[in-house]
């Protein structure tokens, strides 16, 4: 037997749509309870009356009073009952309390306290089915490559911070193809959920600004999940293993290219200089003078291919900082002074203060216009002037979502022709000139390369005895883009 203290029907009044609900059940049960009661006393005293000559006065009396004599006894009894059912329609709603009503029928009693103890462990299984789920999900969080789970109708049932990045975005409630496009993934999800094969694993390749190279496995569960999934979506991030391969080919074969004339010309002072100039100290000086601006040469080349490696290497990660690019511009300006004064240039710098911040890594946004400010000044006429300016998105010149930083020269300008291929290594419109301004024909390769891991676009445009523009887009913040 409970305490009545803990139930709280008993002294709940029955006000509002629930209350005169239940009003009108109780309403409803008495008058069948009487009638119920009724029929039979009726029965029983219509044969006592023919029998023993019973008045009807007496017998109506007798009727009323054994009529609810039962019907008070019945609803004695259901009331017990009703205390019950109004428990476990509030059990469902979540309302308490706690513990059964207080009632004296034992069957109420025992169904009271089966209702009870159902309940503490539905409660006690929904914890641990939650405390679970979470487990789940904060193992699947600390994964360093993307995870995805699909339902038998490649729905996306969960996906980790690290797939909504990589893919774009929440992913969790849309179809895998929002996530993977590739036909042979989707294809191969079939086969899995279909039951065809247990588990697949293929590579792709997904083209774009940046191309990706991923390793998918596809795995299905041993039983259908609560949350209805039924396949798991492993995603390795080949990208770095497929750049460094290709980097180290690349290296190799740039290297034994670009290295080969100043080697060759190394070594071929040195020979010199061991030889026929051995005491010849006017061509010793002038030697000291061309070994050391091909060793020097060497050493940009080596450090301009190191630096293009390092960014191919996290060209698939868009970096996160907010940068200014008035400050930034300035330091470039700063950096390229002494430079643009040996040629006569002036830099004409006029990105101010105001000019929206972009998303961005700093120091390779220094590196991308110092390289366009640096080639300007290099390869535009004497006694010019260099302008640095905003192009924004309201620009006749300018793009949608994205900001504009043109540098333009007044050079010599660039044959149209030679436009499309002015970012690939090593590619040099005049090379005997690149050389000789100390070039090593990868300057603007590293810009696109930058460019590519910013989400943003290199621009080139040029007219042959005005000089050339270079116009780098970067994406604008999406609170900027909203005003």
């Amino acid at each position: 037997m409970f305490p009545s203290a803990i139930w709280e029907p008993a002294s709940t009044p029955a006000t509002g749509i629930g209350g005169k609900t239940r009003q009108r059940k109780r309403l409803r049960k008495l008058v069948l309870t009487t009638a119920i009661t009724a029929l039979p006393t009726l029965v029983v005293l219509g044969v006592l009356v023919a029998i023993n000559n019973i008045s009807m006065q007496t017998a109506a009396l007798a009727a009323v009073f054994v009529t609810a004599a039962l019907a008070v006894l019945l609803w004695w009894r259901n009331a017990d009952f009703d205390l019950v059912q109004t428990y476990i329609e509030r059990l469902n709603a979540n309302e308490g309390p706690k513990a059964p009503p207080d009632v004296s029928n034992q069957q109420a009693v025992e169904m009271a306290e089966a209702v009870a103890a159902l309940h503490q462990d539905l409660a006690r299984n929904a914890e641990q089915t939650a405390a679970a789920a979470a487990a789940r999900e904060t193992a699947l969080e600390s994964l360093p490559d993307p995870v995805i789970l699909i339902d038998e109708n490649r729905n996306i049932t969960f996906a980790n911070q690290v797939a909504g990045s990589t893919f774009g975005g929440a992913l969790a409630g849309k179809n895998l193809a929002a996530a993977l496009r590739d036909p042979e993934v989707l294809d191969a999800a079939d086969a899995v959920l279909s039951g065809r094969e247990n588990s697949l694993l293929i590579d792709i390749t997904v083209p774009g600004a940046v191309v990706q190279d991923f390793r998918i496995h596809l795995l299905a569960l041993p039983a259908i999940a609560s949350d209805g999934t039924v396949a798991v979506v492993l995603v390795r991030d080949m990208g770095a293993e497929t750049r460094a391969e290709r980097m180290r080919a690349d290296f190799v074969a740039n290297v034994s290219h670009e290295l080969r004339t100043p080697l060759s010309a190394l070594l071929g002072f040195v020979e010199t200089l061991q030889g026929p100039a051995k005491d010849d100290a006017e061509a010793r000086s002038r030697f000291l003078v061309f070994m050391n601006e091909q060793a020097t040469r060497m050493a940009r080349l080596i450090d301009d291919l190191l630096s293009l490696s390092r960014i191919e290497l996290e060209e698939h990660r868009q970096p996160g900082d907010m940068v200014d690019l008035a400050a930034l511009l300035a330091e470039v300006a700063t950096l390229v002074d002494r430079k643009a004064k040996r040629r006569r240039v002036a830099i004409d710098n006029r990105v101010t203060a105001g000019t929206p911040t972009v998303t961005g890594d700093r120091d390779q946004l220094i590196q991308v216009f110092e390289n366009l400010v640096s080639n300007a000044v290099k390869y535009g006429a004497a006694d010019s002037v260099v302008t640095v300016s905003v192009v924004g998105p309201d620009d006749p010149h300018g793009r949608p979502g994205q900001l504009g930083i043109a540098v333009k020269d007044r050079g010599e300008g660039i044959p149209r022709e030679h436009l499309p291929r002015l970012t690939e290594r090593f590619y040099r419109v005049d090379s005997a000139r690149s050389r000789e301004l100390g070039g090593t024909g990868l300057g603007l390769a590293i810009v696109k390369h930058i460019v590519n891991r910013h989400r943003g676009q290199l621009a080139i445009d040029s007219i042959a005895g005005e000089g050339s523009v270079f116009t780098v887009f970067l994406p604008l913040p999406v609170a900027a883009t909203e005003k």
